[in-house]
């Protein structure tokens, strides 16, 4: 056995121990360091291994650990303090219940008894009336006294306030006694269902029930709403003593004189012939005459009819221009077609009949088209100037002439079939333009553009 090595003083620290540190004074003795260190390892692994769940195991806890310390042979003060405050901690648990501390463990075990006894009492106590919530109040005062009672009377004595509290409430106010909340509320109550029931009240009995919301109006809200309401139900009872035919007058007298002037206008109106021009001078003339709001009714009137008249009247024109349809000139459905497109007519007539014109319009187009390029080239031609015109038949005649230089007989065979053909091409190249410009009055480019 060698005396210098520590692995020999270790092992016997941790089977035997040195309570009386002779293992400490052989080591020293041979000069072995790290002794004292290692009791403190082994110490601290035995702490790790104490169990403090309750005061009871935290007291075997500590006497183990003070047996270990004096086996070992040392003294290590922070681990102890360290126990010592889990037991202090944990004496504490065991003398506090529901967040009161007791001075000692008898105490604590009659409040937690009580606590049990209130918490078995309150198990209904949000569905309380307030009547029970007196009743618990008055047992739990009566028959417990630990410290802990007084947070359970106060928690009763705060519902109660709020019941209280809102008994005495109404439309946000809280008022001094429940009566004074209650009649308030009965008021409006009241008031607010002869209002939603009833349509025809009359304006005495809307200001008299204006004039039972006055000592509220100031503090509800509902009681402001209700009055807006017998205020807004006042003035459409008056707009409609003021209204003829749905047009509001500015006081009583203009409404008679609004009625005065609607007989006059249906006594004339009565009269006139059914025709746009009678109709016409008969909106003119209430234009002048006629000076209360009256006057739009009946002017609309005059329009209605006057529009209806001139519907009529382009419908018939529609209908007769359609027969005939068929058997139009290219022009004639030319001109039918543009009216319709640029609005010559309504938009029900249109969306009625343009598809129908613009299908013959365009299959009758397709058989011009050959007329559309002959015209159009003799528009060119007769929009060159004389000097064009004289450079052109210069460029003929040479033509001529080169080919019967050439070409001697052949040449002038051929000069006579080209003359013949020009010829011939002015001649269906002018009918084609004075067939499709009417002599050149209608412009050509329109026709071509639509």
């Amino acid at each position: 056995m060698n005396p210098y090595k520590s692995e020999y003083y270790e092992y016997m620290l941790h089977e035997f121990g040195d309570e009386t540190g002779e293992i400490g004074s052989v080591a020293a003795f041979f000069g072995v360091s790290g002794i004292d260190s290692y009791k403190d390892k082994l110490l601290n692994a035995y702490y790790e291994e104490l169990k403090f769940e309750s005061s009871k195991a935290a007291k075997e806890s500590k006497r183990l650990f003070l047996e270990k310390r004096k086996e070992l042979g040392i003294c290590n003060s922070k681990l102890e303090e360290k126990i010592d405050k889990k037991l202090v901690k944990l004496d504490e648990k065991d003398r506090t219940v529901d967040g009161v501390l007791f001075q000692d463990n008898t105490a604590a075990q009659h409040a937690s008894q009580e606590l049990n006894n209130i918490n078995e009492m309150m198990l209904n106590y949000d569905q309380l009336s307030e009547n029970e919530l007196n009743a618990l109040l008055e047992a739990i005062r009566s028959n417990f006294s630990s410290s802990i009672v007084e947070k359970y009377i106060q928690r009763i004595e705060t519902k109660l306030n709020q019941i209280d509290k809102q008994l005495r409430e109404f439309d946000g106010i809280v008022y001094d006694t429940r009566e004074d909340a209650l009649r308030r509320k009965k008021t409006v109550e009241e008031i607010n269902t002869i209002i939603i029931s009833s349509n025809d009240l009359d304006s005495q009995v809307l200001i008299e029930m204006k004039i039972q919301l006055q000592d509220i109006i100031e503090l509800s809200s509902k009681a402001r709403w209700l009055t807006e309401s017998i205020n807004n139900r006042l003035i459409e009872i008056d707009e409609k003593t003021r209204t003829l035919d749905g047009v509001l007058c500015e006081d009583v007298e203009q409404l008679k004189l609004a009625q005065t002037e609607k007989d006059y206008f249906f006594e004339k109106y009565s009269t006139v012939c059914e025709d746009v021009e009678s109709l016409e001078l008969l909106r003119m003339e209430m234009e002048n005459e006629l000076t209360t709001p009256i006057k739009s009714i009946c002017i609309s009137k005059i329009d209605r009819d006057i529009e209806k008249m001139k519907a009529l009247a382009e419908r018939i024109e529609i209908d007769e221009l359609m027969k005939d349809i068929k058997s139009m000139s290219f022009f004639e459905l030319h001109s039918l077609f543009t009216k319709m497109k640029n609005g010559d007519f309504s938009d029900t007539i249109c969306e009625e009949y343009l598809p129908k014109v613009r299908g013959l319009y365009d299959k009758l187009k397709v058989g011009y088209q050959k007329k559309y390029k002959n015209a159009i080239a003799y528009d060119e031609k007769l929009k060159k100037s004389f000097k064009d015109k004289v450079f052109e038949f210069i460029g003929y005649v040479i033509a001529v002439g080169l080919f019967i230089y050439f070409l001697n007989m052949i040449g002038v065979g051929i000069s006579l079939l080209g003359i013949i053909g020009i010829i011939t091409n002015n001649r269906e190249v002018k009918r084609d333009w004075n067939e499709l410009t009417d002599s050149g009055k209608i412009a050509l480019i329109e026709v071509n553009r639509n």
